[in-house]
């Protein structure tokens, strides 16, 4: 059934660059070069967020060539994703904040020049610490960037459109994961890891340029005073939020859980069933594609009214999807299993990041989806090491199942609970 009546716009948004008349144009601006310096805002922030699909979603197909070359063993090769995984938390947490503070453009140029300079750092190395460290860096200013990328694109549309602006921006990474599998698959023998980790750095230092001269700012200020309107640090919890919050940082850590416990050992469960390397390079790829156009539909859902249906279809399909994918034994079944799991799993925790701009104020957009992320990088850390300790303590491939099945139900119920509070009262921002 269709939600309630799209609902008004609180507050208006209104850029520091705006109000020294050379800001991006009005959201609601529906003339040919507004929407075409929109397209191009939003575009920029995508390309940008393609470097996010090298670092998480590659480190499955990567850690062959990784673990040889640099004669890691298994628990130094984990301890170089936890390292990863935290420093992802620890911007996501912060990354937010001093955006909304002190400016978004300001915080992702200074976050993707570290980024550029640690994937370089990390492409050269050949010594665990430097890795540790390049890893580490990275995850940090990705971390950083992302909450404010979204939060940039997002400003620059109307309601009636952000969430297909937001899915845009989130289906970067989906690209970026594609771009590295096929670069690892095709160029088996010549593109290793270092292969990827450079064209990431590449990737960051070619668009950022163009990213700081055309994306503008969009630190939200009372145009009076000049200060923000609120308290950033109540933003969270002011107003009757807390439970919104709450159940958001439960969705996504539970949404998180499965999509990173797949992206980090699908490898190993489908080589265990006896595929070959180039068939699980294959079903690692087609999870990109299928959670990109799957998260689009979701958001055009979304934006269109019909937001229960849109987090019920991905939530509900996250059951079969998770069932086939420890069922699949054969090279067909592997590929539409992972499809599968980009549909659902991928596209459901993608599609969280459209929600949460809805069930906070603008000025603090960026904040609430650092809190978000930040929950979800909690999952992602926690995942591969709670299904490494099933696996070693002798739990079978379908035994996992009893992991992953209650996190898609409990991240379905929060989800639902929370697009039934935040609409059935006047929103914020929509």
């Amino acid at each position: 059934m269709r939600d309630s009546a799209r609902l008004p716009d609180m507050m208006t948004e209104r850029s520091v660059s705006e109000t020294l008349g050379r800001g991006p144009p009005s959201p609601g601006d529906q003339s040919a070069p507004a929407r075409r310096r929109q397209g191009i805002a939003i575009m920029l922030c995508a390309l940008l967020a393609v470097s996010e699909g090298f670092c998480l979603p590659s480190i499955g197909l990567t850690g062959a060539s990784l673990m040889r070359e640099i004669k890691l063993a298994q628990n130094q090769f984990g301890l170089s994703i936890t390292v990863m995984l935290a420093g992802f938390f620890i911007g996501t947490s912060c990354g937010g904040v001093m955006g909304d503070r002190h400016g978004r453009n300001r915080m992702v140029l200074c976050t993707f020049l570290i980024v550029a300079l640690f994937w370089s750092v990390g492409a050269t190395t050949s010594r665990f610490s430097w890795l540790l460290i390049s890893r580490f860096a990275v995850g940090l200013g990705l971390g950083a960037a992302f909450p404010n990328l979204i939060a940039l694109a997002a400003a620059q549309v109307s309601p009636q459109v952000r969430g297909r602006a937001i899915a845009i921006v989130t289906g970067g990474g989906a690209v970026g994961g594609l771009s590295a599998a096929v670069m690892i698959v095709f160029g088996a023998g010549t593109i290793t890891w270092r292969g990827v980790y450079w064209a990431a750095a590449l990737l960051a230092a070619l668009f950022l340029p163009f990213f700081t001269y055309l994306v503008p700012d969009c630190r939200e200020i009372d145009p009076d005073s000049g200060q923000f309107r609120i308290d950033l640090r109540k933003i969270l919890i002011a107003e009757g939020r807390l439970p919104v919050t709450l159940l958001l940082a439960c969705a996504n850590f539970c949404l998180a859980f499965n999509m990173n416990a797949i992206a980090s050992w699908s490898p190993v469960l489908l080589g265990a069933r006896g595929l070959s390397d180039q068939t699980i390079g294959f079903a690692t790829a087609m999870v990109g594609p299928c959670a990109m156009l799957a998260n689009f539909s979701y958001a055009t859902l979304f934006d269109r009214g019909f937001r229960k249906a849109s987090a019920t279809i991905a939530g509900l399909g996250s059951v079969p999807a998770l069932i086939f994918f420890f069922a699949a034994q054969t090279p067909i079944a592997a590929l539409l299993a992972m499809g599968s799991i980009g549909l659902t799993v991928i596209a459901g925790q993608l599609l969280l990041f459209s929600i949460v701009p809805a069930c906070y104020p603008p000025e603090a957009r960026a904040t609430s989806l650092g809190a978000a992320m930040a929950a979800s990088r909690l999952g992602a850390i926690v995942a591969p090491i709670t299904l490494g300790f099933a696996l070693r303590s002798g739990v079978s491939q379908a035994g996992l199942l009893a992991f992953m099945l209650p996190a898609a139900g409990i991240a379905l119920m929060c989800t639902l609970f929370v697009l039934g509070s935040v609409f059935r009262r006047r929103a914020p921002d929509l």
